[in-house]
């Protein structure tokens, strides 16, 4: 279960925050901002399709994100400048579809406490 961390612990640098946020750190793909970015176009594909097929997802992501359906935030974190002239390379969308679908029971009930909490 993860550890809540207060912004006191933040503020202060908490010892033992700080030696798991590195322990953390160190065991993230060099990608992983990539990763974090694509993850709930990623998502929001398999969920529309069903399908785990990542050149199918990666299809429907280039055309996305060519129509503007992709956030200013998203196109960051995958490194993406301009939406005319970028790479979105098949293993970055293999790599998040494994990911979301090894993890799919964890993505499914946060995503249903999300929409509960904005619905509040």
């Amino acid at each position: 279960m993860a550890r809540a961390v207060s912004s006191s612990h933040l503020s202060r640098g908490d010892a033992s925050y700080c030696s798991c946020f590195r322990v953390f750190r160190s065991c993230l793909p060099a990608n992983w901002r990539a990763l974090v970015g694509i993850a709930g176009l990623v998502a929001e594909e398999i969920l529309r399709d069903g399908t785990d097929d990542a050149g199918v997802i990666a299809d429907a992501l280039h055309q996305r994100i060519w129509d503007g359906e992709a956030s200013a935030s998203d196109l960051t974190m995958m490194g993406i400048t301009d939406i005319e002239s970028y790479d979105l390379r098949d293993e970055l969308v293999e790599g998040a579809t494994r990911i979301l679908r090894d993890q799919w029971e964890a993505v499914r009930q946060e995503a249903e406490y999300l929409i509960e909490f904005a619905t509040e």
